[in-house]
């Protein structure tokens, strides 16, 4: 048997012991309760008994003293034993239910007794409780007082003690504590005999627990020996003796060989032993083989990254980059650029730059340079209106989804001004203002601009706190929104649509340009007056968000009762708050009261029936009406629904499949690639995806690159089989 099993059958053996030493300890602690649990409830009982005797004594004691010489002590002891024994007062020091402040009759029902036995202690506490009334009726006669029709004693007359002293007589009060007593004793006698027994039954158990636990130390202590004997036997003994032939050898003797001084068996352990150590110098190795893989494969990956990245850069110069490499010699990298001189009247080149995370500096069409307003609202309709009230003041607009973004967004390029909606997923407006300021912008260099539907001076006073400017109501006014930006922003509102609005405009001969045909009228459920409003008057954009409304809340009555049904109070508080930002903003007014009601009792408590009812009713009306809209004004759905031409999906999917492999030789070409697709891909299902497989691309991730490669690929091509079918 090795040494290995060996140490693995110990480990088990000690394993099962110290588990069935574990049930026995447990097995005894709880034998050790019940036999504690049994103590305690003879000493309550024989205890309660005790208190029943003394007390039954002592009340015929005083009140025989206090009928024979009256005296304001006698009665006042009298008393507090009665009031002791109901529980109303303390009890004495000298009691033998000292600190329990209940009464007998609670005490006694608080016990562990058999039917027999709970008999027993009923009949002495009704024994108790008869001496009781019974003393009371001669101490109050004595007094002068009589029972009145109630059972108390109101009723003023003569003292009588002599009558009280014979009617105590006559009752043979005196038999009772011999009644109680007596009755104790049959009961303990039988409470004695039941402990007995049980801790007969109880010591047999213990003893087998103990017997067990004993017989499991024994053997764990015998295990431990046989291992350390084995051990020393197999391990230690023949290293000794290999240590010792070493030094023989060393030592410049002529040992026998080591087979023939020490046996087959030690031979056999030094064999081993050497085999190990070259599995070990082997494994060491490899181990060195596969780093420096790695490391040759981690420089010529930062080596390919290195070369759109200049290779990128150079095309987007319209410049040509060449590389001349050769093993042993190194790489040289050479390009060409064509520059125009600028001229000298010239101080700076407008650049131009919207959207997520770019740097936003832009030109007026003055010669100025556009301000850049960050808009952070988690809602895409919402970011869209936004948008366009701002790009129609020539203002540059970046947006960001959530707080945590805004954040990323003003510590890498410069901001003007920030319109920062409240409630937000991941961070809110408030924790994202607080870190901003914390940044270092200060509310004069960087004005911030609350937008949420709650006005009141607290939330006012929170926004200050953390640093914010002023505060602007949702759904966002167009007048309030522009005198908001001359107000705050840096230098000014150059451009004022709204002003610009009021003055006529006029074509080239002087004449009023002809009004836009208008629109078909709305359901009363959608006010167009005010949603137009909103979006500043853009009809062909109120129209789109309409569309867009249908696509995003289209469903939202179903998806509000399924959250109510699976108990998602929090989620439907969020939901209903999401549709009436929205419907605020595109004037559908009775969605946005029926929300606003839901908000009132979500996420506390459910909304009536009545009201989700109302809002399904409401829902249906106002997507109806959008759809005759769009039908009417030949709008076709927004982002996602178009297609992408058969020869551009070919194109991706081919490239799609050569991904993996051009990542290793031509990372800069992979790159420049997949952004000739993004402008192909724009409107269609596939440009969120791609969009993933572009930025694991940029972050030279190649693990997410094909995972996100893959799912593309899947999507492209089961269009494509869609696509022949139906065709």
């Amino acid at each position: 048997m090795t040494i290995r099993a060996i140490i693995k059958t110990s480990n088990l053996v000690q394993l099962g012991l110290v588990l069935l030493l574990g049930v026995c300890f447990f097995g005894l602690g709880r034998e050790l309760r019940e036999v504690n649990g049994l103590l305690r409830n003879f000493y309550r009982i024989d205890a309660l008994f005790s208190e029943l005797q003394a007390n039954a004594d002592d009340k015929y004691r005083l009140a025989l003293d206090y009928v024979s010489a009256p005296s304001a002590r006698g009665l006042k002891d009298w008393q507090n034993l009665i009031l002791a024994e109901r529980g109303i007062v303390a009890r004495p020091p000298t009691s033998f239910l000292a600190g329990d402040e209940r009464s007998l009759q609670r005490i006694a029902d608080s016990l562990d007794l058999h039917t027999e036995g709970r008999e027993l202690l009923q009949f002495c506490l009704d024994q108790n409780e008869l001496l009781s009334r019974l003393t009371e009726v001669a101490v109050m006669r004595a007094r002068g007082l009589y029972p009145d029709e109630q059972g108390g004693f109101t009723v003023e007359g003569d003292p009588q003690p002599r009558q009280a002293l014979k009617w105590i007589s006559d009752s043979k009060l005196a038999l009772i504590p011999g009644k109680i007593l007596n009755a104790g004793r049959q009961l303990r006698a039988h409470r004695y005999q039941d402990f007995l027994a049980h801790m007969s039954v109880q010591r047999h158990d213990v003893w087998w627990t103990l017997g067990f636990a004993v017989g499991g130390l024994i053997l764990l202590a015998l295990n431990v020996a046989a291992i350390m004997f084995t051990l020393h036997k197999r391990v230690v003994r023949p290293l000794a003796l290999v240590g010792r032939y070493a030094e023989e050898v060393a030592a410049g003797d002529d040992p026998p060989p080591l087979r023939l001084k020490y046996g087959d068996e030690l031979a056999g352990m030094f064999d081993s032993l050497q085999k190990m150590k070259s599995v070990l110098l082997s494994r060491i190795q490899e181990l060195k083989a596969a780093e420096s893989a790695a490391h040759a494969s981690r420089q010529q990956a930062i080596r390919a990254r290195s070369q759109a990245l200049a290779r990128h850069l150079v095309g987007l110069m319209g410049g040509v980059i060449e590389v001349d490499s050769a093993p042993g010699r190194g790489s040289r990298l050479s390009f060409e650029l064509d520059f125009d001189l600028p001229p000298e009247e010239e101080t700076r080149a407008p650049t131009i730059a919207t959207g997520d995370s770019e740097d936003a500096n832009a030109d007026d069409g003055h010669g100025g340079e556009r301000a850049l307003v960050l808009v952070v609202d988690d809602n895409e309709i919402n970011r869209q209106i936004a948008r366009e009230l701002l790009e129609q003041a020539g203002l540059a607009v970046a947006v960001a989804e959530d707080g945590s973004r805004a954040v990323e967004c003003v510590r890498r390029q410069p901001v003007a001004l920030v319109l920062m909606d409240v409630q937000m997923p991941v961070m809110d407006g408030m924790e994202a203002t607080r870190r901003i300021r914390e940044m270092g912008h200060s509310p004069s260099e960087l004005p911030i601009l609350a937008m949420t539907a709650h006005t009141d001076s607290g939330s006012r006073m929170d926004g200050r706190d953390v640093g914010m400017n002023d505060y602007l109501t949702k759904p966002v006014n167009p007048a309030a929104l522009y005198a908001a930006l001359e107000e705050w922003l840096p230098g000014g509102l150059a451009h004022n649509p709204m002003r610009e609005a009021e003055r006529p405009e006029e074509n080239a001969d002087g004449a009023t340009p002809p009004a836009v045909p208008p629109s078909p009228p709305l359901h009363p459920a959608i006010n167009a007056k005010a949603g137009l409003a909103t979006v500043g008057g853009n009809e062909k954009l109120y129209n789109e968000l309409l569309v867009r409304f249908v696509e995003h809340y289209g469903q939202s009555a179903a998806q509000l009762r399924d959250l109510l049904e699976h108990g998602d109070y929090r989620g439907a508080a969020r939901l209903a708050h999401t549709v009436k930002g929205v419907a605020a903003n595109l004037g559908v007014e009775q969605i946005t009261e029926l929300t606003r009601q839901m908000e009132d009792c979500l996420p506390d408590m459910p909304p009536a029936e009545n009201l989700l009812q109302g809002f399904e009713t409401a829902m249906a009306e106002a997507l109806e009406q959008i759809r005759l809209l769009q039908k009417h004004n030949g709008l076709a759905a927004t982002a996602g629904d178009m297609r992408l031409a058969d020869e551009h999906r070919h194109a991706l999917l081919d490239l799609l499949g050569e991904l993996p492999q051009r990542m290793e030789t031509d990372w800069g070409g992979v790159e420049g690639a997949l952004e000739a697709f993004i402008p192909l891909v724009e409107g269609t299902p596939y440009a969120e995806e791609l969009s993933r497989v572009l930025a694991a691309v940029n972050d030279f991730n190649p693990a997410d690159m094909a995972g996100h490669a893959e799912l593309l690929r899947r999507h492209l091509s089961g269009d494509a089989d869609e696509d022949r079918l139906l065709h």
